[in-house]
């Protein structure tokens, strides 16, 4: 049980028991179920399904607080309800499957969400917050596409709850020195920590995600680092999947589960992003500091304004200055590989160029007759070094000449000039 409780299960013993009486009457229910929920109101006591954890609840009504403290349901806790219920009622002892069977039914009629009670009972004084979180607690510096980022961020959120499995491919990630508080600060945005979990991995399977994320609404990759294509890939695809089905342990059947959790991210690397594709999907924010406890401080309000606003919120950024904002950001944050430094120092870093690959091959030390032996991961390094120095990243074949040549380009290829490593050198020599 949290300090913070935003659904008191029982406002009065007297308003619960009409509110079970109603639903005696309008349910439909077996008499166990009738006998079985009355017997439990008696004690001060009801079963709930708790949506966010997927737990099943035995919920005990605290008289002084108004609140329930709240159980999940063990093997142990439903034979302790089996006996108790026996004995009380006078009745044969119900088996242990009819018994979880009827409690499952019984909670589904008591289904209860804890991120949404905590949104539901929020209420914004109409003070504007949302768009500069980040810039307040994070350090960032005051601009279009960080109050986006701020705003959007929370509003999906805010809409992964209130439509579970809706779509939204990105994720926050604050890169900062190491100690400065990031994760912290990503669980100060949670009036309850348990919603927040950095257990989730991306790789893992279905099976694993659904476990790993039960009860979460804030989920942290931890540590990011710089990563290969293969688990750049894998972090795309774990990004924009929005519901995951397996067949969790014991069960009978396969499950769909419906994301209700955003993504954040911190890494410590200045240029952990290595991917040439896909990097629109890290909204990624330079942290100079982390001021964890002022954000805990104003998060209700921020909550509350992000409620009131994400109806009419696109979750993507819908122009293309945000657009191109974006794109400088992850560019200064880009890491183009080994051979990027050494290129940038040769090959001129503006104009419209045609330059033939041979020569770029030639630069980083790999000759003509040794181009055959190249490997996957050269070839992804110089294309790396290239897309940083401005070029396609695609190869093209241009007329040179009379010649046919693949080259690289950049700009556009009726206004490029050829820039030769041959005719370099001769001016230097």
């Amino acid at each position: 049980m949290t300090d913070h409780d935003p659904h008191p299960v029982f406002d009065t013993p007297q308003m619960r028991k009409r509110q079970i009486e109603a639903m005696f009457q309008s349910s439909g229910k077996n008499r166990l179920d009738q006998k079985l929920e009355s017997w439990l109101l008696s004690k001060g006591q009801s079963i709930a399904s708790n949506l966010l954890t997927g737990a099943l609840e035995r919920h005990t009504l605290i008289e002084e607080t108004g609140n329930p403290d709240r159980e999940v349901i063990t093997d142990a806790i439903l034979t302790d309800i089996r006996f108790a219920f026996k004995e009380a009622t006078l009745t044969m002892l119900i088996s242990r499957g009819l018994m979880a069977d009827t409690l499952e039914l019984m909670g589904e009629n008591n289904s209860y969400h804890p991120v949404a009670d905590y949104l539901d009972g929020l209420v914004w004084d109409k003070k504007p917050r949302l768009d500069g979180w980040i810039e307040q607690y994070i350090g960032v510096e005051d601009t279009r596409l960080f109050r986006s980022f701020a705003r959007k961020i929370l509003c999906a959120a805010v809409r992964r709850i209130r439509k579970p499995g809706c779509k939204f491919d990105h994720a926050l990630i604050l890169q900062g020195n190491q100690g400065i508080g990031k994760s912290s600060l990503i669980r100060a945005l949670s009036p309850d920590p348990d919603w927040v979990t950095d257990q989730v991995k991306v790789g893992d399977n279905a099976r694993e995600v659904i476990e790993n994320s039960r009860g979460a609404w804030l989920v942290e990759l931890a540590e990011l680092e710089g990563f290969s294509s293969r688990q750049a890939s894998e972090i795309k695809s774990f990004m924009t999947t929005t519901n995951d089905r397996a067949r969790r342990a014991y069960a009978r059947f396969p499950e769909d589960v419906l994301r209700g959790f955003v993504l954040f991210g911190t890494t410590n690397e200045h240029n952990f992003l290595r991917d040439l594709t896909g990097n629109r999907r890290f909204w990624i924010v330079p942290a100079k500091y982390c001021n964890y406890g002022g954000l805990a401080r104003e998060r209700d309000q921020i909550w509350a304004e992000a409620v009131v606003r994400e109806p009419l919120e696109l979750l993507w950024l819908e122009s293309p200055g945000l657009k191109e904002a974006h794109e400088k950001l992850n560019n200064h944050l880009m890491d183009y590989g080994p051979w990027f430094e050494l290129l940038s120092e040769i090959i001129p870093n503006e104009g419209d160029l045609k330059i033939p690959v041979r020569d770029v091959w030639s630069i980083v030390g790999v000759s003509a007759g040794n181009l055959a032996g190249i490997s996957r991961r050269q070839q992804s390094d110089l294309r790396s070094a290239m897309v940083g120095l401005g070029f396609y990243g695609e190869r093209f074949i241009l007329s040179h000449r009379g010649s046919k040549l693949r080259a690289f380009l950049r700009g556009e290829k009726d206004k490029a000039i050829w820039w030769m490593l041959a005719d370099t050198q001769k001016r230097d020599g």
